[in-house]
Order: structure tokens, then sequence, then C-alpha cells
């Protein structure tokens, strides 16, 4: 989608030649896609990845749409598994493509549901090692006596009941992507351990003396707001720093609406049911079905494929 750079309008009259300000006739430009809620986001310190128009602040260029791309932005894209036609998520998908290309810590901040782990795989994907192993650690869904055990590794021995030498998830996701999943969970007293991995690509099972290198792209997301996290002493300020490298701020779906007619019939696919009522062009018709209305208190992509199974073959 071709773009162009303009320049941010919190600053009146930046950018613009002298004849405009005088008060010359210049066709005006289109007004800009409505911005990704930055809610659960706000600029991290220090140098970072990020489109300027996902949150305010001393910013001096935005990228975004003038009246050549208005088309483009109408446009049906598709990213992975991922398929949007709102400005907002085409946002996403710009930031997705140029940060896949890195090796930088990329952090997807959203709601629960929003598809932040559809995202994180399309990043391996378009990565520098697509072919290696796509590791997801869910931080919620683990113990927290276990969680160092089955994110480092350990040796035989290491505890009661170890009686065999196990890989953790940066073991197992050496050469490929290790997605951490609900980062916001990590117990307080393993998150010097993820810094030192992530600081020096290097690991150390529980019970080992060895450190072990590695090579492995990390994404974590988050549904929590990182900064109170920190400011409320439950979250290491310098991961925060580590973290908030590369923000990729995920809209929910009550966002991003006109996305529905789209992502029904792709839902409906996964789930294998082909189309909704017909064969003939389902998208718009299950879109505005009312048996998938979209609760507007959530609204969220996960939300909905929950409620697809009761649309009638």
């Amino acid at each position: 989608m071709t773009q162009s750079l303009r320049l941010n309008s919190q600053f009146p009259g930046a950018g613009e030649p002298p004849s405009s300000r005088r008060g010359s006739t210049l066709r005006p430009s289109s007004p800009p896609p409505r911005p990704v809620s930055a809610s659960l986001v706000s600029p991290p310190f220090g140098p970072s990845l990020r489109l300027s128009s996902f949150w305010p602040g001393p910013v001096a260029t935005r990228l975004m749409p003038t009246d050549a791309d208005s088309d483009s932005v109408e446009t049906v894209r598709r990213l992975g598994r991922l398929v949007a036609r709102s400005a907002a998520m085409q946002q996403v998908f710009d930031l997705v493509e140029r940060l896949a290309r890195t090796d930088v810590t990329v952090t997807l901040i959203g709601e629960t549901g929003t598809g932040k782990d559809v995202i994180a795989h399309a990043i391996h994907e378009r990565g520098q090692q697509p072919d290696g192993p796509f590791v997801v650690f869910d931080c919620g869904a683990v113990a927290p006596n276990l969680m160092e055990s089955e994110l480092l590794g350990h040796e035989r021995g290491a505890f009661t009941g170890a009686t065999n030498m196990h890989e953790g998830a940066f073991e197992r996701a050496n050469g490929g992507t290790l997605f951490l999943d609900e980062i916001g969970e990590l117990p307080l007293d393993l998150q010097p351990r993820l810094l030192r991995a992530l600081e020096n690509r290097k690991v150390r099972r529980v019970g080992g003396k060895q450190d072990r290198p590695i090579d492995v792209r990390v994404v974590a997301a988050t549904n929590r707001d990182l900064r109170n996290e920190v400011s409320a002493g439950r979250f290491r300020q310098d991961l925060y720093f580590r973290l908030a490298a590369a923000v990729v701020p995920v809209p929910a779906l009550r966002e991003r609406i006109e996305d529905l007619e789209h992502l029904v019939p792709r839902l409906l696919s996964d789930l294998g049911r082909g189309d909704c009522r017909s064969r003939r062009a389902p998208s718009r018709a299950c879109a505005h079905d009312p048996v998938l209305p979209v609760q507007h208190h959530g609204a969220r992509a996960r939300h909905q494929r929950g409620r697809e199974p009761r649309v009638a073959p």
C-alpha cells in the first residue's frame, strides 16, 4: 500500500509550503484514519519502533494515507491468518511487516481475545527464522512453583521429583520464536532471569552450572498496562524497558467493526463449516446475521469464534 509521510497535525502549519500558510488554495488532505486505542499503552522510554499515531507525544511525523491512498485503505489485506479492511488494522499490519524483518523483542498489547497469538505467529512466519519452531509459553497457565523449570528447564535431581532432565521453553524454541503470552502474569522473582536471558542470549537450567546459548526471537503479549504494574511494584522497570522497545497495540473488534464481514467467513472456514447460509458470497450475510450479533461490551474475535457453532447449516 503506497503511503506518504505527512507532518503530525499536532504541529499546526509544520511541513506546509509557505504559500499554504499565506492562504493560497490547496486541495485539502483526507482525514486521518481512526487511531488505534491508546488506553493500554504509552510511549516507552528510549528508542522504539512504532507508528506515531498509536500514542500522543512530541512526534515529528505520522504515517497515514493521503487522498491518493484512500482506496488502498479500503482494500482487504491478509497477514498470515489475519484478514482486515479497517484503517486501524492496516496500521497494525504495516508495523508487523516492518518489525518481523528485525530480531527486536516485540510486545503485543490488547484486550484478551483480540488475536495477539495470531499476530505473534505472523511475525514468526515473516521473521528471519520462519522454518524454526514456534513455541508458546502461557505465563498465566503455569503454576508459579513450576514456572522457572518450564521456562528455563531443569537438570536431573534439581529438586524433588526431577527424575529426568527437562528442556525449558527457551531451549525448545532455539532457532525459532518464543511467544510469551500474558507476560504480565510472570512472577516478580522470575523476572530477573528472563531479563538476563533476553540480554545475554543464554539460559541456565534449574540446578545447572552451565549457561547454554540460545538463538530465539521473543514476542510477548499482555492485556495489562505494564506501566501500572511497574508503579505497583509487580513488574520490574528494567524488564519493562526491554519489552517496550517495540510495542504493537492490537485494537478490539468493536474498534474495527468493518472487519467483521471478513473475519466471520475465515473463522467459519477454520471450524470446517465453509460458509453460513449459502454457497454464494456469504461474507456480508454472515456479518449482518442476527445469530452473530457483536456485543459491544466485549466485541472480541475470540468471542465471535465461540458463538459461530450456533449458526444453522
